[in-house]
């Protein structure tokens, strides 16, 4: 049994004492070498002096040692007296100080490796995974890795190439970081805007000692969960590569263009309306050229629900080599950062 393993089982039964305790009152608890069946009392006595000397959650108030040559026990002093070798029952108490230990230790268990979802498993391991090919390059524990790298690991931490993906991986990178920062790995964080295109890179001082014992302990978490995904998903690595430059607006093909009353969607069709209310929605976004048309713009004379309405039975009547190619959305169906704050719709082109 771990030492974490052990301390969920002193810790609980803390917990369902302190919680049969009447509010206002300090709790007492007895341990002895019957508590549990598979943690020896020799360790519950180690677990309770660091609680009670390191963390401040608990008070030792006395424990008792029996002696070979004496009917009677002896009264070890806890002011005085840290062997605990031998011991036979350890008495604490718990107060409000216990209250509030308590809290920040179910915090921190929600944050352990084993606790955390896949998602920010892989915001982790993606920059612990840079700091240790910085560090073998350069002889510093004072490193620099980018805000937002040319090659990208995980496809789930950026599934395609936008303005929108970018600042959320950047995000991931930082939020990466900053749980390192917290559980001492690393330390002294500081964003860095150093490069033409202002991505930058983050600066880090790296704890060696608690990063080599933290690389081990993610690579084992990251290996047994990603064996369980490929049997299901396939999860692919290594897949998506960033370029210097996104274009900030949508893709507009060139041959999408307005023929009359006809509109042609190049190479995959055209398609036309007789009725001017429809032809003056499809205008309104085609005219946006790929980027969002408000409702307030779309609706003219008629209402948000003809809108809506319209909108569907335009996609339906799209010519059939566009469809796959060509859908349009809303700012509902869009998780961008760029999208308006109001409702709006805009045509998307896929390649």
């Amino acid at each position: 049994m771990t030492y974490e393993e052990k301390l969920q089982k002193i810790v609980g039964k803390l917990k369902d004492e302190r919680d049969l305790t009447r509010k206002g009152h300090k709790t007492k608890v007895a341990f002895d070498d019957r508590s549990f069946t598979k943690v020896r009392i020799g360790d519950i006595c180690k677990i309770l002096l660091k609680l009670q000397d390191d963390e401040g959650a608990i008070k030792i108030i006395d424990a008792f040692q029996p002696i070979e040559t004496v009917a009677t026990e002896q009264i070890i002093s806890p002011s005085n007296n840290d062997n605990y070798e031998g011991v036979k029952v350890i008495t604490i108490e718990l107060d409000k100080e216990f209250d509030g230990w308590y809290g920040n230790y179910l915090l921190g268990q929600k944050s352990k490796l084993d606790k955390i979802d896949w998602i920010n498993l892989l915001k982790i391991y993606d920059v612990t995974l840079d700091i240790e090919q910085q560090l073998q390059i350069i002889n510093s524990t004072t490193i620099h890795i980018p805000c937002l790298p040319q090659m990208v690991r995980f496809q789930l931490l950026f599934p395609m190439d936008s303005i929108g993906t970018r600042r959320i991986y950047q995000d991931y990178r930082w939020e990466g970081v900053k749980y390192l920062a917290n559980q001492g790995v690393v330390k002294d964080l500081k964003l860095i805007r150093d490069d033409l295109f202002e991505y930058g890179s983050i600066k880090l001082t790296v704890d060696l000692l608690s990063f080599n014992d933290f690389l081990k302990e993610i690579a084992k978490e990251y290996q047994r969960r990603n064996k369980v995904i490929e049997k299901t998903e396939k999860t692919k690595v290594i897949t998506t590569r960033i370029g210097k430059t996104v274009k900030s607006k949508a893709v507009w093909p060139e041959d999408f263009k307005w023929e009359g009353k006809d509109f042609v969607f190049g190479k995959y069709g055209s398609i036309c309306f007789k009725s001017e209310d429809r032809r003056f929605i499809l205008k309104t976004l085609t005219d946006k050229k790929g980027d969002w048309a408000t409702i307030n713009e779309l609706k003219g004379k008629k209402d948000a629900g003809y809108i809506r309405s319209t909108i569907k039975q335009i996609e339906d009547r799209l010519p059939e080599k566009a469809k796959g190619h060509i859908t349009i959305i809303s700012t509902q169906d869009d998780d961008s950062k760029e999208k308006p704050n109001m409702g709006a719709y805009r045509i998307r082109v896929l390649s």
